[in-house]
């Protein structure tokens, strides 16, 4: 299905593998499916997916800009920064 992002550029973030679902098909994701900002750079952040080993997210900026993408631990997270 169609993620209405307000953007003019956008990023796909796949993390593999990986699973957002028990065993049993339930979510365990408990973050917005959907969130729009009014950000100088960032416009929306969409859960896109969980399928076969990967989970994706859709990111929408106002425009084109570098970032860095960094692993954080304890707790394990991934920190995309946006340059702006």
């Amino acid at each position: 299905a169609r993620v209405h992002l307000h953007g003019r550029r956008f990023l796909q973030v796949s993390l593999s593998p990986a699973t957002a679902h028990r065993a049993d098909g339930t979510s365990v994701y408990r973050g917005p499916r959907l969130r729009q900002y009014s950000m100088p750079v960032l416009r929306g952040v969409a859960f896109t997916g969980d399928w076969e080993g990967v989970v994706s997210f859709g990111i929408a900026l106002r425009r084109h800009v570098t970032y860095a993408v960094s692993v954080l631990h304890s707790p394990n997270r991934i920190v995309i920064d946006l340059h702006h």
